[in-house]
């Protein structure tokens, strides 16, 4: 059908570019997130781009909800603001015939979101918990960035160099502290040089810093104890990689691992996943009735209540989540409730705009448009 069809190729034409916009969104985001975490020492600098597309794959069910939902909301609205309602409804096509080939275009997205979250979320998750694992285990030195102050993981040292030969592996400027707790309490110890090298002596890695410094002295205490050396050797802790935790996440959870784990954690994750393909739906066809333009004024009201209401099912839909991980919401309840009403809001909406009045429950009209609508 020509109405069909039309409708379809603009709500395509416009999705791809509102995708494009929200994709360009989110990646200029995570690449100034992730820089901060690099230059802070959290992040691997060599692995930016590689945490920026997972980061980006666990965003697309997002994503894709948001797109279909303005690209619905775009079209149709253009098509009050032009007068081209108009004419469909002049022709017999009624609001509640936009729901057909709406719900057939968010289709598509629906089985994307699906496949993502069931899926390629998971595994995006899992591959950044196990670089971050990766990175958060090296050794001190490994970890410092020219320049800045650098935590140790529990904050036990903090490190600081002004450069870093990597391939030679020596540093200059040094700057060492570090705390230890002993039998007369507790201890800190701030160590300078102007070079140093890292060592390898039986097997353990070590800072070697030549012509420096060391001060040690407890907390509170007015004394210290001030030491030159020409050289000293500071063993590095370097951790192994444990990634036996794999899944403990429920984020980066498999979804077999989901589905055998009787806990409330896994069943309210369940509820978040399905729950994105719902919530596409959802806002695809609430997005019909919202997309009312009158051609006089202007559109920013409808778009500002639209992005109201997407916040308040997005922050119901985690609140649900919240109380199936608690135990106070059961599985099915937390996962079809706000999608029920929200449904019935849409429908609520579209038999108002049918009505062509406010909408009245208890008035027979009402009931007789829900009646040659269902």
């Amino acid at each position: 059908m020509l109405f069909t069809q039309t409708l379809r190729k603009q709500l395509y034409a416009s999705a791809s570019a509102v995708f494009v916009t929200l994709l360009t969104v989110v990646l200029t985001v995570s690449l100034v997130r992730i820089l901060g975490q690099a230059a802070a020492g959290r992040a691997d600098p060599t692995a930016i781009v590689l945490l920026i597309a997972l980061g980006s794959l666990n965003a697309l069910p997002i994503l894709l909800s948001l797109t279909a939902f303005i690209s619905v909301l775009l079209v149709i609205g253009r098509m009050y603001k032009d007068s081209e309602m108009n004419i469909w409804f002049t022709s017999g096509v009624s609001l509640a015939r936009f729901l057909g080939p709406v719900l057939g275009f968010a289709l598509p997205f629906a089985i994307l979101i699906l496949l993502f979250s069931l899926f390629v979320a998971p595994w995006a998750n899992q591959q950044v918990d196990e670089l971050r694992a990766r990175y958060d285990q090296r050794d001190d030195v490994s970890r410092v960035a020219p320049g800045r102050f650098i935590e140790s993981p529990g904050a036990e040292r903090v490190f600081f160099v002004e450069t870093f030969d990597e391939e030679k592996r020596t540093v200059t400027n040094v700057f060492a502290a570090f705390r230890e707790n002993t039998p007369e309490g507790e201890k800190v110890t701030v160590l300078m040089a102007d070079s140093g090298q890292v060592e390898v002596r039986d097997g353990e890695r070590y800072v070697v810093m030549q012509s420096g410094r060391r001060y040690e002295g407890s907390p509170g205490q007015p004394q210290a104890s001030v030491m030159q050396f020409d050289s000293y050797a500071l063993r590095l802790e370097s951790r192994a990689v444990n990634l036996t935790t794999r899944g403990a996440d429920q984020g980066a959870a498999s979804l077999p691992q989901l589905l055998l784990d009787n806990s409330a954690a896994a069943r309210a994750e369940l509820v978040k996943r399905i729950g994105a393909v719902l919530m596409l739906l959802n806002l695809a066809l609430l997005a019909v009735p919202l997309s009312f333009v009158n051609p006089r004024a202007g559109r920013s009201a409808n778009l500002l209540l639209a992005l109201l209401l997407y916040i308040i099912y997005n922050n119901l839909l985690s609140f649900a989540q919240v109380n199936v991980a608690n135990g106070k919401l059961s599985f099915f309840t937390g996962m079809f409730l706000v999608h029920f009403v929200v449904l019935g809001l849409t429908w609520a909406l579209i038999v108002r705009a049918q009505s062509n009045a406010r909408l009245n429950p208890l008035s027979a009209r009402t009931w007789r448009i829900w009646m040659r609508l269902t």
